[in-house]
């Protein structure tokens, strides 16, 4: 019988890499999503797609589809993609293990690298450097304002790309961002304020059952959007060997096992390299791996099947990866856009691989402005998108 790997929410920006890395090694690949157009709907040679019931709106419905579409069809694998859907999943593994392969830890072990708060705390256990955090919830409001120095911002436990967190300038504005924080029922917790102004990284690895790093690729956000800190726009491959011992203390101390994806930020206060979260699940710009020639989909497809590895160590550097539209997004908003190396023109030449019109195919370019398209219909949808 074909392997077969059902990717879950293939509207998102990783699943085309991953569409494609599974493709190529003659896996059969299902994309689902709730979105009818989507960019991993466009994957060129992809054959089978399927549309299932809103995770964000309908979790219960999801899990019941999915749980039915497992039993009646055949699967290798399940991968699922965007951070909802993936702590879903998570939380219903044991169900869904009985069904097929799901290369994920333990609930309780995926929560302490979902969740910033859990992650600080081991973190700092380990002597891992974070920027300095206070947790209201748990000590008080009013013994966190006698020991903060403004500015500092509230983050969400949970969250990704640099959405819902809030800088606060002053003891006052502190006191009516958490009011609002509690009334809207949001665990977010404070932390010192690092000047954007220090290099940002992203180490994207690959974790065996016995927390053993499989592969590791560091690259640096060469731009983000929105401006004042969020998803990186154009990466570029860093050899930063220090960064992915880091991450592999780090989730051998979580106990985690799988895909991660661990964002650090340089202090340029103290030239200090600090962690600022762990997403347990593709990142967004993952397929700069595919860049530097490693191929993580597919590590993963054999490590969860049992194989042994060798562990990959070695890979180029100044290797780009952009994601055009919030590259173009950055380049609008941003003072320094015609300073910018690359710029945004040279971003085009061959030297810069994009993800969405990657080895010439531009399904997922048309895939994304349908969806885009669509999305105009609910204008909810769209700010969330675009206007951070």
């Amino acid at each position: 019988m074909a392997k077969t790997v059902l990717v879950i929410e293939a509207h998102a920006r990783a699943a085309i890499a991953i569409i494609k890395s599974f493709l190529r090694h003659g896996i059969n690949v299902v994309a689902a999503s709730d979105h009818y157009c989507c960019v991993g709907f466009f994957v060129h040679g992809l054959r089978n797609r399927v549309i299932y019931p809103s995770v964000e709106n309908s979790p219960g419905k999801f899990i019941d589809w999915l749980m039915n579409y497992l039993c009646t069809h055949p699967t290798s694998m399940l991968l699922p993609l965007g951070d909802v859907c993936v702590e879903l999943i998570a939380r219903y593994q044991h169900e869904i293990r009985k069904h097929t392969l799901l290369f994920m830890p333990d609930y309780r072990y995926f929560m302490t690298a979902y969740d910033k708060i859990q992650t600080n705390k081991v973190a700092e256990a380990v002597g891992i450097p974070i920027p300095r955090c206070w947790y209201p919830d748990e000590v008080g409001l009013d013994i966190v304002l006698r020991s903060v120095s403004f500015p500092v911002v509230v983050k969400p436990a949970i969250g990704v790309g640099g959405r819902g967190i809030i800088r606060a300038d002053s003891p006052c504005e502190l006191e009516k961002i958490w009011v609002r924080t509690l009334k809207s029922n949001t665990r977010m917790f404070v932390q010192e304020f690092v000047p954007i102004t220090g290099r940002q990284y992203v180490v994207d690895t690959l974790t065996d059952t016995d927390s053993r790093t499989v592969a590791a690729v560091a690259s640096e956000k060469v731009r983000f959007y929105p401006l004042n800190g969020g998803a990186s726009t154009l990466s570029r491959s860093v050899r930063m060997p220090e960064l992915c011992e880091i991450v592999t203390n780090l989730l051998r101390s979580i106990r985690y096992h799988g895909i991660g994806n661990t964002d650090f930020i340089e202090d340029p206060r103290d030239g200090v390299v600090k962690l600022l979260e762990v997403n347990p699940r593709f990142g967004e710009m993952h397929s700069i791996c595919n860049a530097v020639g490693i191929d993580m989909p597919y590590l993963l497809f054999r490590v969860a099947a049992r194989e042994v590895l060798p562990v990959v160590q070695d890979y180029p550097e100044g290797k780009y990866i952009r994601f055009l539209p919030t590259d173009m997004m950055w380049f609008l908003k941003s003072a320094g856009r015609f300073r910018a190396v690359p710029g945004l023109l040279e971003s085009f030449s061959s030297k810069v691989i994009d993800t969405l019109f990657e080895d010439s195919d531009y399904g997922p370019l048309i895939g994304y402005a349908m969806e885009n398209i669509a999305f105009l219909a609910d204008p909810k949808k769209f700010c969330y998108r675009f206007m951070r």
